[in-house]
């Protein structure tokens, strides 16, 4: 099972992504590895639950932007297969993410601001999407979306450590989601809404909507190890 699972941050894509990793742990003893989320500046290096410190982060931080684009650029290619994937892989927002925070926030190569789309950020974010297609065409990509007003919530009850996104933006960075959602090439797909639903609720929507996406391999695997 490869899944890519995007949306504006707070929209609930790491704790789904945890959810579903404990599921199928829990009900068809598979392993999904570690959850790849690592394109929320300065989060790019560790796997839930581990942490840094706070002078780790801040030196990364402090790295300058031409350093830190490289970091991520290389980040990037390591987290995209280089030849036929059948493994397992659960990516929380990778190139898609990337691409947008780093057009909106990140500054890199002199540029930060809306519609002013630097080319060599977005020529990366094509041919990972085209590395991506080409060695793992079973990759599945799912969209989180969340209403504004509930994303505004999540942010003043439960704030990130390392936010990325203004709540002025919330509007725009959740469109860019569903811009780029819309221009994927990924023939396995689709979306899910936090806005209401519990993480029980998301998972199990979530599971129904797999069925159709799963592999022959996952079937198997996932016939053969489920738990009466």
């Amino acid at each position: 099972m490869r899944l890519l699972l995007i949306g504006c941050e707070y929209v609930g894509a790491n704790t789904l992504g945890r959810a579903i990793h404990q599921w199928m742990k829990d009900v068809h003893k598979i392993d999904l590895g570690s959850i790849h989320a690592h394109w929320k500046v300065p989060n790019t290096i560790l796997h839930y639950p581990d942490e840094l410190s706070d002078q780790e982060y801040q030196s990364i931080l402090a790295l300058s932007k031409t350093i830190l684009e490289a970091n991520q650029r290389h980040n990037l290619y390591y987290h995209a297969p280089a030849a036929p994937a059948d493994w397992d892989q659960m990516l929380i927002g990778h190139y898609i993410e990337n691409q947008i925070y780093a057009e909106l926030y990140y500054g890199w190569y002199g540029y930060g601001g809306v519609g002013e789309t630097d080319v060599r950020i977005a020529s990366h974010s094509r041919g990972l999407e085209d590395r991506i297609l080409q060695y793992a065409p079973h990759t599945v990509l799912i969209l989180l979306r969340a209403t504004p007003e509930t994303i505004a919530k999540r942010m003043r009850t439960s704030p990130h450590k390392y936010p990325i996104v203004p709540e002025k933006d919330i509007q725009l960075v959740s469109r860019r989601f569903e811009e780029e959602y819309n221009k994927a090439k990924f023939t396995h797909r689709f979306t899910l809404d936090t806005s209401t639903a519990t993480v029980e609720g998301t998972l199990a929507e979530f599971i129904e909507k797999i069925q159709p996406h799963l592999t022959p391999t996952d079937l198997k695997r996932m016939a053969a190890n489920k738990k009466a």
